[in-house]
Protein backbone atom coordinates (compact mmCIF):
# COMPACT_ATOMS: atom_id res chain seq x y z
CA UNK A 1 0.00 0.00 0.00
CA UNK A 2 2.96 2.39 0.83
CA UNK A 3 4.90 1.65 -2.50
CA UNK A 4 1.14 2.58 -4.03
CA UNK A 5 0.91 5.85 -2.48
CA UNK A 6 4.17 6.57 -2.93
CA UNK A 7 4.41 6.14 -6.87
CA UNK A 8 1.07 8.14 -7.48
CA UNK A 9 2.37 10.60 -5.39
CA UNK A 10 6.02 10.49 -7.91
CA UNK A 11 3.17 10.58 -11.06
CA UNK A 12 1.42 13.14 -9.88
CA UNK A 13 4.14 15.39 -9.04
CA UNK A 14 5.82 14.59 -12.61
CA UNK A 15 2.22 15.70 -14.34
CA UNK A 16 2.36 18.79 -12.63
CA UNK A 17 6.13 19.77 -13.32
CA UNK A 18 4.65 19.50 -16.57
CA UNK A 19 2.12 21.14 -16.66
CA UNK A 20 4.01 24.03 -15.05
CA UNK A 21 7.45 23.93 -18.22
CA UNK A 22 4.17 23.90 -20.80
CA UNK A 23 2.59 27.02 -19.48
CA UNK A 24 6.28 28.83 -18.93
CA UNK A 25 7.07 27.51 -22.95
CA UNK A 26 3.52 29.41 -23.83
CA UNK A 27 1.32 26.26 -24.14
CA UNK A 28 -2.26 26.11 -22.93
CA UNK A 29 -4.09 29.47 -22.47
CA UNK A 30 -2.43 32.35 -21.00
CA UNK A 31 -4.43 35.04 -20.50
CA UNK A 32 -2.15 37.30 -19.59
CA UNK A 33 -0.03 37.47 -22.94
CA UNK A 34 0.38 40.63 -24.16
CA UNK A 35 -2.36 41.19 -26.99
CA UNK A 36 -0.89 41.73 -31.12
CA UNK A 37 -0.97 45.45 -31.54
CA UNK A 38 -1.22 46.35 -35.37
CA UNK A 39 -1.69 50.15 -36.94
CA UNK A 40 -1.76 50.37 -40.43
CA UNK A 41 0.45 53.83 -41.09
CA UNK A 42 -0.52 56.21 -43.57
CA UNK A 43 2.27 58.53 -44.39
CA UNK A 44 1.14 61.68 -46.60
CA UNK A 45 3.44 64.12 -48.79
CA UNK A 46 1.07 63.05 -50.98
CA UNK A 47 1.02 59.49 -51.02
CA UNK A 48 4.56 58.16 -50.08
CA UNK A 49 6.03 54.89 -51.39
CA UNK A 50 8.83 52.74 -50.49
CA UNK A 51 9.29 54.98 -47.29
CA UNK A 52 10.36 52.43 -44.60
CA UNK A 53 7.92 53.08 -40.94
CA UNK A 54 9.85 52.38 -37.40
CA UNK A 55 7.76 52.19 -34.63
CA UNK A 56 8.79 53.36 -31.06
CA UNK A 57 8.16 53.24 -27.29
CA UNK A 58 8.36 56.32 -25.35
CA UNK A 59 12.00 55.72 -24.41
CA UNK A 60 13.36 55.08 -27.73
CA UNK A 61 13.06 51.29 -27.66
CA UNK A 62 12.58 50.01 -31.64
CA UNK A 63 8.44 48.22 -31.24
CA UNK A 64 8.10 47.05 -34.99
CA UNK A 65 9.04 47.95 -39.02
CA UNK A 66 7.79 47.94 -42.11
CA UNK A 67 7.42 49.51 -45.29
CA UNK A 68 4.76 51.48 -47.01
CA UNK A 69 3.48 49.46 -50.51
CA UNK A 70 3.91 50.59 -53.86
CA UNK A 71 0.02 50.51 -55.21
CA UNK A 72 -1.65 52.22 -52.01
CA UNK A 73 1.47 53.84 -50.23
CA UNK A 74 0.50 52.62 -46.33
CA UNK A 75 2.10 49.92 -44.20
CA UNK A 76 0.75 47.95 -42.11
CA UNK A 77 3.19 47.50 -38.64
CA UNK A 78 2.87 44.96 -35.56
CA UNK A 79 4.07 45.90 -32.59
CA UNK A 80 6.63 43.46 -30.34
CA UNK A 81 6.41 43.92 -26.77
CA UNK A 82 4.34 47.66 -26.52
CA UNK A 83 2.94 48.41 -22.90
CA UNK A 84 -0.65 49.12 -24.00
CA UNK A 85 -1.66 52.60 -22.74
CA UNK A 86 1.70 53.97 -23.49
CA UNK A 87 2.88 56.68 -26.08
CA UNK A 88 4.31 55.60 -29.42
CA UNK A 89 6.52 57.35 -31.89
CA UNK A 90 6.51 56.45 -35.37
CA UNK A 91 9.72 57.88 -37.93
CA UNK A 92 9.08 57.60 -41.77
CA UNK A 93 12.34 57.54 -43.65
CA UNK A 94 12.02 58.34 -47.36
CA UNK A 95 15.66 56.79 -48.62
CA UNK A 96 17.47 57.28 -52.00
CA UNK A 97 14.93 55.29 -54.58
CA UNK A 98 11.47 56.15 -52.75
CA UNK A 99 9.28 58.45 -54.31
CA UNK A 100 6.03 60.47 -53.47
CA UNK A 101 2.88 62.10 -55.01
CA UNK A 102 3.96 66.00 -55.14
CA UNK A 103 0.66 67.56 -54.92
CA UNK A 104 2.71 70.91 -55.88
CA UNK A 105 3.70 69.40 -59.31
CA UNK A 106 1.42 66.78 -59.21
CA UNK A 107 3.88 64.15 -60.47
CA UNK A 108 5.24 61.12 -58.37
CA UNK A 109 8.73 62.17 -57.20
CA UNK A 110 11.97 60.15 -56.31
CA UNK A 111 13.77 61.21 -53.52
CA UNK A 112 17.66 61.66 -53.63
CA UNK A 113 18.21 62.91 -50.47
CA UNK A 114 16.88 60.85 -47.31
CA UNK A 115 13.79 62.72 -45.38
CA UNK A 116 11.80 61.42 -42.52
CA UNK A 117 8.77 62.38 -40.92
CA UNK A 118 7.43 62.04 -37.24
CA UNK A 119 4.12 61.34 -35.31
CA UNK A 120 3.92 60.72 -31.56
CA UNK A 121 0.99 58.97 -30.64
CA UNK A 122 -0.04 58.92 -26.63
CA UNK A 123 -1.15 55.28 -26.69
CA UNK A 124 -2.11 52.82 -29.55
CA UNK A 125 -4.73 49.95 -30.34
CA UNK A 126 -4.92 47.06 -32.67
CA UNK A 127 -6.65 47.63 -36.02
CA UNK A 128 -5.98 51.65 -35.50
CA UNK A 129 -5.31 54.11 -38.68
CA UNK A 130 -2.84 56.62 -38.01
CA UNK A 131 -1.20 59.32 -40.52
CA UNK A 132 2.60 60.36 -40.30
CA UNK A 133 2.14 64.17 -41.92
CA UNK A 134 4.07 67.87 -41.94
CA UNK A 135 1.50 68.42 -39.55
CA UNK A 136 2.25 65.41 -37.42
CA UNK A 137 5.86 65.96 -37.65
CA UNK A 138 5.60 69.62 -36.62
CA UNK A 139 3.11 68.38 -33.42
CA UNK A 140 6.22 65.67 -32.73
CA UNK A 141 8.68 68.85 -32.58
CA UNK A 142 6.20 70.57 -30.11
CA UNK A 143 6.01 67.21 -28.11
CA UNK A 144 9.93 67.61 -27.92
CA UNK A 145 10.87 65.09 -30.59
CA UNK A 146 13.32 65.40 -33.37
CA UNK A 147 13.49 63.25 -36.60
CA UNK A 148 17.45 63.41 -35.51
CA UNK A 149 17.17 61.94 -32.56
CA UNK A 150 14.41 59.30 -32.63
CA UNK A 151 16.18 55.96 -33.82
CA UNK A 152 19.89 57.27 -33.10
CA UNK A 153 19.25 56.60 -29.19
CA UNK A 154 17.17 56.70 -25.83
CA UNK A 155 14.03 59.35 -26.16
CA UNK A 156 11.43 60.71 -23.51
CA UNK A 157 8.15 61.49 -24.45
CA UNK A 158 4.92 61.57 -22.53
CA UNK A 159 1.08 61.03 -23.15
CA UNK A 160 0.48 64.27 -21.43
CA UNK A 161 3.05 66.05 -23.51
CA UNK A 162 1.51 64.41 -26.55
CA UNK A 163 -2.07 65.86 -26.24
CA UNK A 164 -0.44 69.36 -25.46
CA UNK A 165 1.49 69.12 -28.78
CA UNK A 166 -1.59 68.14 -31.04
CA UNK A 167 -3.30 71.19 -29.50
CA UNK A 168 -0.59 73.70 -30.27
CA UNK A 169 -0.36 72.42 -33.26
CA UNK A 170 -4.27 72.91 -33.91
CA UNK A 171 -3.82 76.55 -32.19
CA UNK A 172 -0.98 77.58 -34.09
CA UNK A 173 -2.80 76.24 -37.45
CA UNK A 174 -5.58 77.54 -36.92
CA UNK A 175 -7.38 74.24 -36.91
CA UNK A 176 -10.49 73.61 -34.77
CA UNK A 177 -9.80 71.97 -31.46
CA UNK A 178 -11.64 68.91 -32.44
CA UNK A 179 -9.45 68.17 -34.83
CA UNK A 180 -7.69 64.81 -35.38
CA UNK A 181 -4.50 65.71 -36.69
CA UNK A 182 -3.00 62.22 -35.75
CA UNK A 183 -5.47 60.22 -37.35
CA UNK A 184 -4.72 58.61 -40.84
CA UNK A 185 -5.86 61.00 -44.04
CA UNK A 186 -6.47 60.29 -47.49
CA UNK A 187 -3.18 60.21 -49.77
CA UNK A 188 -3.28 62.14 -52.53
CA UNK A 189 -2.22 60.07 -55.52
CA UNK A 190 -1.45 60.80 -59.72
CA UNK A 191 -4.76 58.61 -60.17
CA UNK A 192 -6.74 60.76 -57.34
CA UNK A 193 -4.62 63.63 -56.69
CA UNK A 194 -7.77 65.98 -54.92
CA UNK A 195 -9.05 63.59 -51.95
CA UNK A 196 -12.48 64.83 -50.46
CA UNK A 197 -11.97 63.81 -46.63
CA UNK A 198 -10.87 66.65 -44.71
CA UNK A 199 -7.83 66.48 -43.34
CA UNK A 200 -6.42 64.75 -46.76
CA UNK A 201 -7.76 67.68 -48.25
CA UNK A 202 -5.76 70.16 -45.62
CA UNK A 203 -2.98 68.43 -46.26
CA UNK A 204 -3.38 68.76 -50.35
CA UNK A 205 -4.27 72.29 -50.40
CA UNK A 206 -0.76 73.09 -48.24
CA UNK A 207 1.05 71.33 -50.60
CA UNK A 208 -0.36 72.64 -53.53
CA UNK A 209 -0.05 76.23 -52.54
CA UNK A 210 2.99 76.07 -50.90
CA UNK A 211 5.74 78.70 -52.31
CA UNK A 212 8.42 76.20 -50.87
CA UNK A 213 10.29 74.13 -53.06
CA UNK A 214 8.60 71.41 -52.28
CA UNK A 215 5.75 69.57 -49.96
CA UNK A 216 8.99 68.30 -48.55
CA UNK A 217 10.88 71.65 -48.00
CA UNK A 218 7.12 72.70 -46.37
CA UNK A 219 7.02 70.03 -44.08
CA UNK A 220 10.89 71.16 -43.24
CA UNK A 221 9.79 74.65 -42.88
CA UNK A 222 7.04 73.87 -40.41
CA UNK A 223 9.03 71.90 -38.34
CA UNK A 224 11.82 74.47 -38.13
CA UNK A 225 9.61 77.26 -36.50
CA UNK A 226 9.34 75.14 -33.25
CA UNK A 227 11.79 75.33 -31.12
CA UNK A 228 13.57 72.78 -29.01
CA UNK A 229 11.54 73.45 -26.09
CA UNK A 230 8.20 72.66 -27.70
CA UNK A 231 7.66 76.53 -27.93
CA UNK A 232 7.20 78.12 -31.57
CA UNK A 233 10.17 80.47 -32.69
CA UNK A 234 8.25 83.60 -33.84
CA UNK A 235 11.09 84.76 -35.71
CA UNK A 236 10.19 81.65 -38.24
CA UNK A 237 6.72 81.41 -38.29
CA UNK A 238 6.33 82.43 -42.17
CA UNK A 239 5.37 78.59 -43.46
CA UNK A 240 2.76 78.69 -40.53
CA UNK A 241 1.44 81.97 -42.02
CA UNK A 242 1.22 80.72 -45.18
CA UNK A 243 -0.28 77.15 -44.30
CA UNK A 244 -2.79 79.74 -41.94
CA UNK A 245 -3.85 82.18 -44.75
CA UNK A 246 -4.10 79.74 -47.13
CA UNK A 247 -6.38 77.33 -45.68
CA UNK A 248 -8.48 80.41 -44.81
CA UNK A 249 -8.78 81.50 -48.37
CA UNK A 250 -12.15 79.83 -50.20
CA UNK A 251 -10.48 80.81 -53.60
CA UNK A 252 -7.10 78.35 -52.33
CA UNK A 253 -8.78 75.96 -49.71
CA UNK A 254 -11.65 74.49 -52.61
CA UNK A 255 -13.52 71.57 -50.48
CA UNK A 256 -11.88 72.52 -47.05
CA UNK A 257 -14.81 71.84 -44.83
CA UNK A 258 -13.78 73.14 -41.55
CA UNK A 259 -13.42 77.34 -40.17
CA UNK A 260 -10.02 78.00 -40.35
CA UNK A 261 -9.36 80.11 -37.44
CA UNK A 262 -6.48 82.97 -36.63
CA UNK A 263 -3.18 81.65 -36.19
CA UNK A 264 -2.10 81.33 -32.47
CA UNK A 265 1.62 80.78 -31.70
CA UNK A 266 1.18 82.31 -28.15
CA UNK A 267 -1.85 80.95 -26.39
CA UNK A 268 -2.67 81.67 -22.98
CA UNK A 269 -2.28 78.61 -19.87
CA UNK A 270 -6.47 78.69 -20.40
CA UNK A 271 -6.62 78.34 -24.05
CA UNK A 272 -4.38 75.69 -23.99
CA UNK A 273 -5.72 73.98 -21.02
CA UNK A 274 -9.45 74.26 -23.09
CA UNK A 275 -7.54 73.19 -26.47
CA UNK A 276 -5.51 70.09 -24.76
CA UNK A 277 -8.90 69.02 -23.39
CA UNK A 278 -10.55 68.67 -26.49
CA UNK A 279 -7.47 66.96 -28.43
CA UNK A 280 -7.56 64.32 -26.05
CA UNK A 281 -11.66 63.96 -26.06
CA UNK A 282 -10.77 63.43 -29.79
CA UNK A 283 -7.85 61.40 -29.92
CA UNK A 284 -9.11 59.15 -27.32
CA UNK A 285 -12.61 58.83 -29.21
CA UNK A 286 -10.43 57.55 -32.32
CA UNK A 287 -8.26 54.76 -30.76
CA UNK A 288 -11.26 53.86 -29.26
CA UNK A 289 -12.88 53.06 -32.29
CA UNK A 290 -10.03 52.02 -34.45
CA UNK A 291 -9.99 55.02 -36.65
CA UNK A 292 -6.75 56.80 -36.42
CA UNK A 293 -4.62 58.27 -33.67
Amino acid sequence: MHKLITKRAFTLALSAAAIAALTACGGGSDTTSAATTTLSVTPVLGAVYGGTVNMYSSTGTLLGTGTTSTTDGKASVTLSGYTPGTPVVIKVTLTAGSYYFNEKTGTNVTVSTPVSLLSALPAVGSGQAVGVTPITNMAAKLAGLSASTVGTGPISVTSDAIYTAVAKANLVLGLPASTNILAAPTAATLAAPKPTETMGNILAVMAKNTTSSDPIAQANALADAVKTDGTVDTTKTAAITEVNTTLKDPTLATGVTITIAASNTAPTAAELTTATTAAKTVVDAAKATGAGG
